[in-house]
């Protein structure tokens, strides 16, 4: 029984260190994934500004006439 008791016990020990690593490897690909979000809405924000100054230099030149 004893024997028995411990090669459940390294099987237990396995899995929980596989599940952290699996955890591990998901809180990373996430992180990853909130720091994408946050560079494409930076992105985002970036290109409305400069179509805003487009749409400002374009009124300009058709006022220019």
């Amino acid at each position: 029984n004893g024997a028995f008791f411990e090669f459940l016990n390294d099987k237990l020990k396995h899995y929980e260190k596989n599940q952290k690593s699996k955890l591990e490897s998901f809180e990373k690909v996430l992180q990853s994934l909130k720091n994408q979000d946050i560079n494409i809405l930076n992105s985002f924000e970036e290109n409305l500004e400069k179509i805003e100054k487009l749409k400002q230099l374009e009124m300009g030149l058709l006022n220019a006439d």
